[in-house]
């Protein structure tokens, strides 16, 4: 007996991949009728739960239908089913890791699925999305020459000489034409730049005590924060000055661990990331069923075939992508 449009309830929690632990609000869950691929999306809440009503289908539903419920969250996926004719109404789903050594870090599989209008795993795998999305995100990683998430540098070494540092624009000052008497008796460098930028923080600097032929000797030094210290650092530029305490000139005289990046991912590099994944999965579409048929169709009256509307829909990917590369932070190693 067709069950219309009176209320079929489905709900449930989606967990992580402990099987315990609710993965949090806001993530989108789809359930779509088998019979005839109609789709609801909703949202968790923040106890992890969902829930459907099957008479919001366009087409209501059968007494035979079959539901299946999915979330593309990161690089996590679940999923499982429910039948009108057993009378199932919970569905809770545990989340297992699409690929075990990789993540994604500026977008999700399911926004890549919502600019592809609303796709699903049945049209193309998850895997597919997310190695599309990982080779976005190396692009813009390589062009800024920078990460957009928090990234930890471990004991980075670095050497001191005339050409990894530089003097402090009062140290070039002189009196009467000759170096300012403050600062005749001292190392005159007292600039480094990380190697890695924008800093986030620095959590351990340390100077070597020990000669460039003796075992390594760490010395922690300071942030100056106002209270007195050794050095202090500008985050954009990454490049750390000394009050006091100077490394040695010499190899291996100072060793820093650092946080780089970005606290926070922007909302311009999730949209690059985004579109750059949605457009490399469009364009290995060309030859799929999309394009196997160049049947026109009109549109307000003006006649139009699919690849014409590919190409449009393309270059105004393109307008938006060129936009938001223009948009990217770039970290060059050079001091400027």
């Amino acid at each position: 007996m067709p069950g219309g449009f009176l209320p079929y309830i489905v709900y449930g929690t989606v967990y992580n991949t402990d099987g315990t632990t609710g993965i949090g609000s806001g993530v989108t869950i789809t359930i779509r009728n088998e019979t005839n691929n109609e789709t609801q999306t909703t949202t968790t809440d923040s106890n992890s739960r969902y829930i459907f009503d099957a008479a919001n289908f366009a087409s209501g539903y059968l007494a035979t239908d079959t539901f299946t419920v999915f979330v593309i969250y990161t690089n996590l996926e679940g999923s499982g089913t429910v039948t009108v004719a057993s009378d199932t109404h919970t569905l809770n789903i545990t989340l297992t890791s699409v690929t075990t050594n990789t993540a994604i870090n500026y977008t999700t599989i399911q926004k890549v699925w919502d600019q592809l209008g609303g796709l699903t795993s049945s049209d193309i795998s998850a895997r597919r999305v997310l190695d599309a999305i990982q080779r976005s995100e190396r692009e813009i990683e390589d062009f800024a020459q920078t990460k957009f998430v928090s990234t930890t540098v471990t004991q980075e070494i670095y050497d001191w000489n005339e050409y990894t540092t530089w003097k402090s624009p009062e140290m070039l000052r002189t009196f009467n034409g000759t170096d300012r008497y403050d600062y005749r008796y001292i190392n005159y460098n007292n600039k480094i730049k990380l190697k890695k930028s924008p800093i986030i923080s620095i959590t351990t600097l340390q100077r070597n005590t020990a000669s460039s032929d003796s075992t390594d000797s760490w010395s922690t030094l300071t942030e100056q924060t106002g209270t007195g210290g050794d050095y202090t650092f500008e985050a954009n530029t990454a490049i750390v000055s000394f009050q006091q305490n100077w490394p040695r000139y010499g190899q291996r005289a100072m060793r820093v661990t650092y946080v780089y990046g970005y606290s926070s991912v922007p909302k311009s590099i999730e949209r690059l990331t985004t579109l750059l994944a949605a457009k490399e999965i469009l364009l290995s579409q060309m030859n799929n069923s999309l394009f196997t048929s160049s049947d026109s169709f009109s549109l307000e009256g003006i006649s139009m075939t699919k690849s014409n509307v590919m190409s449009q829909y393309i270059k105004t990917l393109n307008e938006e992508i060129y936009m938001l590369w223009d948009r990217i932070p770039v970290s060059r190693s050079e001091v400027v």
